[in-house]
Formats: C-alpha cells, sequence, structure tokens
C-alpha cells in the first residue's frame, strides 16, 4: 500500500488535486492514501510555548492511522511506502531521517525533494519575529491563537511579498528554500533532533528501501512563465541567487556565465542542479539501505516546448493521470506518451508491492534510470 504527500512549497497543493487521482494505483491492486495537512504559518513556523514541525506531525498521525486502521480497508500495515512531490518530498526525507517515524513505513519515494531543504532554529525564529511584527503581537504561540484565521493568512501574504521576507541564509551563507517558500521543516525538536541529512548518513532508515529522483530541467517552471529566461542578465543572474548562496559568481561561471550561454538557460542549469539534482544524488549517495534512482527527462509542449522537463511534469505521470494536465494549455499537452504514464505508475507500484522499481540499485551515474 501508499501513502502519499503532495507537494506546494509548503505553502499550498493539496491531495485532493486532479493529477493526484490514484485510480491507476487501485487499478494495479495497491490501497493508497492521501494525506492532507497543516502549512504555512499553522504547518512550519515555530513560536515560542508551541509545538513545532506541525505539518510533520500531521504525517506522523496519518502514518499511525494507517497502521491502526488500514487492514478495514484491505491495507497491510507491514508494507507502507511513503511517497511525496516537491515539498512532499522534503517531508518523505525529513521523516526517513526522523526517530518518531520508527516502522511506520518500510520504503519511501522521493520526487523532487530532499533532506537537506530544512531551517535551524535561527532563521525559524528570524521568520516568526517577521510574521509576528506584521499581526503586532509577539512571536509565541498564545499571541498566535488570539489571531484570526484571515490575519494570518494577510501576515503570510506578506511575507511572500517581494523583500517582505527576512534574510533567511544560514551561517555557511545559504538560503536552503532558495527563495520558493520561507516555510521549511525545523531542525532541533523531537521529530528532527539532528538534521536529516546527517541522520541518514549516520544509518537512518537504513531498513527503508529508497527510490529518489528528480525532473531535469526543474526551475523552468518558475522561470520561463513569467519571463525571467529571456529577459534576466548576467549581473541580473548574480544578484537573484545571492540571496540564496555565498559564491553566486563563481557558482554561475562555472555553468558558463560570462561565455557565449543566455544567462536565462545558466541559471535554470544552476538553480536545478542547487535546490533538486545535488540534493537528491546526495541522498541517494548516503542513503546506507537499497537505493534507486530515475530523471525524469520528457519534455512539456507547453508555451512551444519552452518548460521542457520542468518540475512536477512527472506527477500525472506517476499516477497515470493524464488527462487532468491534458489540452492546448495543459501542461502535458494533447499527444502525452501513455505508455510512459503506464510504464511509471507501473514502476512505482513494482517498488511498493517488493522493494525494486525493475532497474538496477543505483551505485553512480551509470545506474541512474533516465525516464522520457
Amino acid at each position: 500500500m501508499l501513502v502519499f504527500l503532495h507537494g506546494g512549497a509548503f505553502l499550498g497543493g493539496s491531495a485532493a488535486a486532479p493529477a493526484h487521482d490514484g485510480t491507476a494505483f487501485a487499478r494495479g491492486g495497491a490501497v493508497l492514501v492521501s494525506v492532507q495537512y497543516r502549512l504555512g504559518i499553522d504547518g512550519f513556523l515555530p513560536l515560542d510555548g508551541g509545538a513545532t514541525n506541525l505539518g510533520l506531525r500531521d504525517q506522523l498521525a496519518a502514518l499511525r492511522w494507517v497502521q491502526e486502521n488500514i487492514t478495514g480497508f484491505g491495507g497491510d500495515p507491514a508494507d507502507v511506502t511513503l511517497f511525496g512531490e516537491a515539498s512532499g518530498a522534503v517531508s518523505v526525507a525529513c521523516l526517513l531521517g526522523s526517530p518518531l517515524s520508527a516502522g511506520l513505513f518500510h520504503r519511501a519515494i522521493v520526487q523532487s525533494g530532499h533532506p537537506d531543504m530544512v531551517r535551524d532554529g535561527v532563521q525559524a525564529r528570524r521568520l516568526a519575529k517577521v510574521v509576528a511584527d506584521e499581526l503586532k503581537a509577539e512571536p509565541t504561540a498564545e499571541a498566535f491563537r488570539k489571531v484570526s484565521t484571515e490575519q494570518l493568512l494577510d501576515a503570510q501574504d506578506a511575507v511572500l511579498r517581494p523583500g517582505g521576507a527576512p534574510d533567511l541564509r544560514d551561517a555557511l551563507g545559504y538560503d536552503r528554500g532558495y527563495g520558493l517558500s520561507p516555510f521549511l521543516p525545523v531542525v532541533g525538536d523531537d521529530v528532527l533532533p539532528r538534521h536529516p541529512g546527517k541522520a541518514i548518513r549516520a544509518g537512518a532508515g537504513a531498513d527503508v528501501d529508497l527510490l529518489a529522483g528528480s525532473c531535469s530541467e526543474e526551475m523552468r517552471l518558475f522561470l520561463v512563465p513569467t519571463g525571467v529566461l529571456e529577459a534576466v542578465t548576467d549581473d541580473q543572474a548574480v544578484a537573484s541567487l545571492a540571496v540564496s548562496h555565498p559564491d553566486p559568481a563563481g557558482v554561475l561561471a562555472a555553468y558558463g556565465l560570462g561565455t557565449d550561454r543566455a544567462a536565462g538557460e545558466v541559471l535554470v542549469e544552476a538553480l536545478t542542479d542547487l535546490v533538486f539534482r545535488d540534493g537528491v544524488r546526495d541522498l541517494a549517495e548516503h542513503h546506507t539501505g537499497r537505493t534507486f534512482r530515475y530523471e525524469f527527462e520528457w519534455g512539456s509542449p507547453l508555451l512551444e516546448g519552452r518548460l521542457g522537463a520542468c518540475h512536477g511534469l512527472e506527477v500525472p505521470f506517476v499516477f497515470d493521470a493524464l488527462e487532468p494536465a491534458s489540452g492546448p494549455r495543459g501542461l502535458v499537452g494533447e499527444n502525452a506518451p501513455r505508455q510512459l504514464a503506464r510504464e511509471l505508475n507501473g514502476a512505482w507500484l513494482r517498488f511498493a508491492a517488493t522493494g525494486s522499481p525493475g532497474w538496477t540499485e543505483y551505485t553512480g551515474d551509470d545506474t541512474v534510470f533516465h525516464a522520457y
């Protein structure tokens, strides 16, 4: 059986989205549970006097519910595969490194996420102070309980506006959210007593089979529709990365900035690696249990093909639910390869049933499965 955690940058998204239709999984003989969890301020803003990582705690509660109740739906609590995409994948990776998840799932699928997208208490408190100032309240759980949901959402929107969030770089000069979201899981409580990536390196989740991967052109989803890809200059590319990385010029130069390559193309390639692929590779290399890795390379025809193999594109294929994303304005277009959807959905089903998606275990770049 499978348990799914949706994406949405820890800010939005829904398990009930049409692209998350579990019919194909059920048709393949699996029981699928999709989880809603708290987001944004409610789920991932630690406040004095309150519980931390409430979104992750919701996910843990759902996994405990599965253990206690899923036999009534035909599922096996001793054979649970937890999978997620984007922030849902970050959540899976975090739970892989959490001591509170022991025995709650036996296989994990991480789609475009990794355990490095977390914050320490310093940045989290900085963010809490900015949100509290917006609300004209103290950054405490007691004070926030007196604030209406509408006020919380207004304050959250204010933080998400350009320039609204504080400096969220850590001691090494990195914003681990790379500007995609200020709200991330926080290290230092009972859910994540240590950095989940370090915990995994030390053997956490060794008894959990892992399938991890990303799309080959993730950041096109964020830079193509906004027009940034065509408009950004070399100096602007460096400046945009400087708010998240301590050596923006050096990084972008390694990808060809300053040559005849367009700055937008350089930025897409660099950010795809920094935000997604590098973390996925690191997770696959340091997970001490059985591991498989993929890269999704089929490109969207939308916007004259400029979206490419962008972030989230694999989701309707994994669920074999192409219809909601089809059509002249749909992400997968009008003639998406249905065979690829059947193959990916089948691979996820095989992994959930056997611990292998049907390809070679990961031992390096030459054992990455390329889906296109």
